[in-house]
């Protein structure tokens, strides 16, 4: 899903520092559950624009 920027969950601490806070970030994967995994790792790191695409990207119209 363009513009999409793949981080994998279990490098995204790793990342935190080249995303931006305030700027909206929406998660996702194949089927929601790594995508509710970062969108709460995010939001613990003080992200507040965060969302995740329920479902995952197979759910998302194509």
């Amino acid at each position: 899903m363009p513009p999409a920027r793949l981080i994998p969950l279990d490098e995204l601490r790793d990342h935190l520092q080249h995303l931006d806070p305030s700027q909206e970030t929406v998660v996702y994967c194949r089927v929601g559950l790594r995508g509710y995994l970062a969108a709460r790792i995010l939001l613990q790191h003080g992200f507040t624009h965060v969302f995740n695409l329920t479902g995952g990207y197979l759910s998302f119209p194509q």
